[in-house]
């Protein structure tokens, strides 16, 4: 019977602590505009936070699931469970429905960041789905 306690392999590490470290700015971000930070959101332009403070629920919703979603993924990797997985795909979802509001707003994500954020996410999901399959993950 193998021991189920058996030291979580490098790597684990390497790819959590690097997923907390980047989905950390985006939680900050979400915090401190729904907080209302002004010197946060004297950062943005004026129409962007007239369009986040304007979002409908179903919006706002998509948005918290994308931020923490991500940010919950990552500290389940670090606790090696195999719910990170489902945390980065509701992720994706989430931030899927924010992206396709705002660009029908007009006010799309600036596609490098877009890019970046999907291809991030993507391999978030193959990891999670990979180590879970090894057991890596339960």
């Amino acid at each position: 019977m193998a021991n189920s306690k058996t030291a979580a392999p490098w790597h684990v590490w390497a790819v959590g602590v690097a997923s907390l470290l980047w989905n950390l700015f985006p939680a900050v971000d979400y915090v401190l505009t729904r907080l209302k930070v002004a010197s946060w959101l004297a950062q943005s332009p004026p129409e962007v936070i007239a369009t986040v403070e304007a979002f409908p629920l179903w919006v706002s919703l998509a948005w918290g699931l994308g931020v923490w979603g991500s940010f919950f993924g990552a500290i389940l990797i670090l606790m090696r469970r195999s719910l990170a997985f489902l945390s980065f795909v509701i992720s994706i979802t989430g931030m899927a429905i924010l992206n396709v509001y705002m660009a029908s707003v007009g006010i799309p994500t600036p596609r490098p960041l877009l890019v970046s954020i999907v291809i991030g996410l993507l391999l978030e999901i193959y990891y999670c789905w990979r180590q879970s399959r090894s057991g890596v993950l339960r």
